[in-house]
């Protein structure tokens, strides 16, 4: 999970998302981990660290559901549940929240990142048409070691 965050800390820096979006608070890069495990507490370390001129916040839901989702930038769903994974991506899926996942299936299933081991290393995999959908423009530095993917046919 540690190498997840600096995963995530560094996608930040080369993610533009679009400006529009009333809901979001333009000081701050909000980082949603659903649901709240204990493994997930490394996460809060990147609180107070920067990226540009805003500071990260750090928040944990139990749900996509629950109030305030609306407001994150980056969502990290840490479940192997492939039914709460495929709901989760429907409810935010037209929303601009990059979406972060560590299960086989999950760019395929609508979600824009995935973490996957490949010969004992952390890798990540990217589609970038639920980008696109989200209008969230992924930086050449992530796509440089990104392998890319196509969403299954619904």
């Amino acid at each position: 999970y540690r190498v997840k965050a600096g995963f995530i800390y560094n996608f930040a820096k080369f993610i533009e998302w679009p400006k529009e979006d009333a809901g979001q608070d333009p000081n701050f890069l909000l980082i949603c981990i659903v649901p709240d495990t204990p493994e997930t507490d490394v996460f809060l370390s990147l609180r107070n660290k920067s990226i540009g001129n805003k500071k990260i916040k750090v928040e944990k839901y139990n749900n996509v559901r629950d109030k305030g989702i609306e407001k994150c930038q980056i969502l990290f769903l840490d479940s192997k549940d492939e039914v709460f994974i495929r709901e989760s991506l429907l409810i935010v899926k037209y929303r601009s929240i990059l979406t972060i996942g560590h299960i086989q299936g999950f760019t395929q299933a609508g979600g824009i990142i995935n973490f996957f081991t490949e010969e004992d290393r952390l890798r990540f995999e990217v589609n970038l048409d639920a980008a696109k959908r989200a209008r969230i423009k992924l930086g050449s530095q992530i796509l440089m070691s990104a392998e890319i993917i196509k969403e299954k046919d619904n």
